[in-house]
């Protein structure tokens, strides 16, 4: 069997079980009647399943999904409490995989499900419980983009950051563009649709809003990356961080040329803890900044206090803050680079985190 398989419709999951391929050792199970919406069983189960052990029998009505996503899943959960009330069939959720998560939620609310890969939680108040839960997702789902909280793609969680709340995907993308990133509106649209999945925002009657920023930043820190480094180089230089990105800020010729000085190097702007003397700076081109700097860098690995990286990520550059012709990080990128540092870094990470989380609440301030 392959380790991926394709998510089957309702109709070919159900037959799965009917067949006898989805199973809940000790329990047997057995579909009674498929479609249940058309046989006029309370039109509101897709099949109706008896579930019998110890010579015992119970009817459960099953609804089942091709997704589990958690609003899919909340989702869910709501309509079987409800279902449940207006058949005597207990309520059974199958979908194509189980996470632990998912079953102890389920567990938690009285409410049994099961899944394609063998786990499960089937209860029967009083009388019956059984969990199983261990085995592995044959079914992942491909999102319509692979990871929207790592490189470009994060751009558009991370204005969520700085502006919590939207009227329209086109002004996502006018905010995106003014805090100088690059997201064409097809990319936005797939990413709030998979954020608003995620519950950690909401899309709805005209207005697009965070719902979970600790939840947002957690989800970016776990898939963080660093940029990619086309080019690097190390030396010493007689100019300090901000006086080396006000220079190239202000001598540069090309409109394409980006620079901002590295997330752990902007630290001071957001919280307290010293750093090492070398600098880190981000730079869409190393010739022309090396061209720029002139005498006044020397490449050099002894004594060196500047670190030039050529990097064409846009997410590093998304944001910066400019102060006195500086281009210091963002907040969420000084935050993500600490994230993935070692413990001190991480101890750190809280204190740009609350300092972002301050600045959600005086927008909304604002905003209402």
């Amino acid at each position: 069997m392959p380790d991926t398989e394709k998510v089957p419709g309702e109709a070919t999951a159900i037959e799965r079980l009917r067949s006898g391929e989805v199973r809940l050792l000790p329990l047997s199970l057995r579909v009674t009647k498929a479609d249940a919406n058309s046989s006029g069983d309370a039109g509101v189960w897709d099949a109706l399943v008896e579930v019998s052990w110890a010579q015992k029998r119970y009817r459960f009505g099953l609804a089942y999904k091709q997704r589990s996503t958690p609003k899919v899943f909340d989702e869910l959960l709501a309509g079987l409490r409800s279902r449940s009330r207006a058949t005597a069939a207990y309520p059974m959720l199958m979908v194509p995989y189980l996470s632990p998560q998912q079953l102890a939620v389920l567990e938690e609310n009285g409410i049994s499900g099961i899944d394609l890969c063998g786990n499960g939680v089937v209860m029967v108040p009083g009388q019956v419980c059984v969990f199983r839960t261990g085995q592995p997702n044959r079914y992942r789902q491909s999102d319509p983009i692979k990871n929207i909280y790592r490189g470009t793609s994060s751009i558009v969680p991370r204005v969520f950051l700085s502006r919590p709340r939207f009227s329209a995907l086109r002004e996502i993308e006018e905010e995106i563009r003014t805090r100088n990133g690059r997201v064409v509106l097809s990319t936005i649209s797939k990413v709030v649709s998979t954020l608003d999945q995620d519950l950690l925002v909401r899309k709805k009657e005209g207005e697009i809003r965070l719902l979970q920023p600790e939840a947002l930043l957690e989800r970016l820190a776990a898939n963080y990356r660093p940029p990619r480094v086309e080019r690097q180089i190390v030396g010493e230089c007689d100019l300090d961080v901000a006086a080396i990105l006000a220079w190239l800020s202000e001598r540069k010729r090309d409109t394409r040329f980006r620079v901002v000085a590295s997330g752990l190097n902007s630290l001071s702007r957001y919280a307290i803890m010293a750093r090492e003397a070398k600098s880190q700076i981000y730079c869409s081109n190393l010739k022309m900044a090396l061209d720029l700097l002139g005498a006044r860098f020397r490449e050099t690995p002894r004594f060196a206090n500047l670190e030039l990286v050529e990097t064409n990520e846009d997410f590093v550059y998304f944001d910066a803050r400019v102060e006195d012709g500086v281009p210091w990080a963002a907040p969420a990128q000084v935050f993500l680079e600490l994230m993935s540092g070692d413990k001190r870094d991480r101890e750190t990470a809280d204190q740009v985190r609350d300092r972002i989380l301050q600045e959600l609440r005086s927008s909304k301030e604002a905003q209402a």
